[in-house]
């Protein structure tokens, strides 16, 4: 009987395990986790900016890119600076076209770090779905610009494929010359609505891991505009201060995942079954 027991234990103790590795998302696209070394961040003058794609210049000034809010040090401030962790892109260095993050069914949270742009409340950070096809579907919003680091944390339930976007307006709503732009984290479908000044088709975000080949804990930046050298008027910024810290969003994705917990319950009944009917004397 303790023989049985024991095995008993170590079948349920595989069904909590099997419940607890069900609990992250993963990214997938053009790329993979890349590492990156302090060292290299651009301060203003040297090194080569640009390399990876995420550190460049900025106009809020020196040592302000995304690689300076994780990494700490510089002058873009977040709380508690998690380090010069993995980005998802090409072993080259370049930007990935497309990224997009796998759920399966359970929800995450969402943590805006700062939002390092004056363009307030025209910026709108969010999550889309992403249709079997490819496509995209409903965007839902989290955070304005306007708000201000360590805002309440959002969390919901995104679809089994989902990635995050930026729209800015431009202009006052109902003036002829007002625009929508939209970036996505598939940069193909960039797009502008309203007035007709061109998108681009650049990616405008960073994803970044907690550990290597972990999908736990994640930080995103991302760029609020468009890039400049598209033609057209309007609001844009040169590509070499394409900084990625307009917006800094931690995604926490590590929560008990409803489908799994079912699961964990029928494996469970399945393993204690035959056990109850040998105590109760049944055949």
């Amino acid at each position: 009987m303790r023989f049985e027991s024991s095995r008993l234990l170590i079948a349920l103790s595989a069904c909590l395990l099997a419940g607890a590795i069900a609990q992250a998302d993963s990214v997938t696209g053009d790329g993979s986790w890349q590492t990156w070394s302090t060292a290299n961040l651009f301060q203003g003058s040297s090194p080569t900016p640009g390399t990876p794609y995420w550190n460049n210049g900025s106009g809020d000034g020196s040592r302000y890119n995304i690689g300076w809010c994780l990494a700490g040090g510089g002058n873009c401030k977040i709380a508690n600076p998690p380090g010069n962790l993995p980005y998802f892109g090409p072993s080259v260095g370049g930007s990935p076209a497309s990224m997009e993050f796998h759920n399966k069914g359970y929800a995450i949270t969402a943590t805006l770090e700062a939002a390092i742009t004056n363009s307030g409340p025209l910026d709108t950070f969010g999550w889309y779905a992403i249709n079997a096809d490819g496509s995209i579907g409903s965007l839902a919003p989290l955070f304005s610009a306007s708000k201000s680091a360590g805002t309440m944390p959002k969390t919901f339930v995104p679809s089994n494929a989902y990635g995050f976007y930026i729209e800015q307006d431009q202009g006052v709503p109902g003036d002829p010359f007002s625009s929508q732009y939209f970036f996505f984290m598939d940069s193909a479908l960039n797009a502008v609505t309203g007035f007709p000044n061109p998108s681009d088709d650049l990616q405008h975000f960073g994803v970044f891991n907690s550990t290597a080949g972990s999908t736990s804990t994640y930080y995103i930046g991302a760029v609020d505009t468009r890039a400049c050298g598209t033609g057209g008027s309007g609001t844009c910024n040169p590509v070499a201060t394409f900084d990625y810290n307009d917006f800094v969003v931690k995604l926490d994705t590590v929560n008990t995942p409803e489908p799994g917990s079912l699961g964990l319950f029928a494996c469970s009944l399945v393993l204690l079954a035959p056990y109850l009917r040998r105590r109760r004397g049944l055949p």
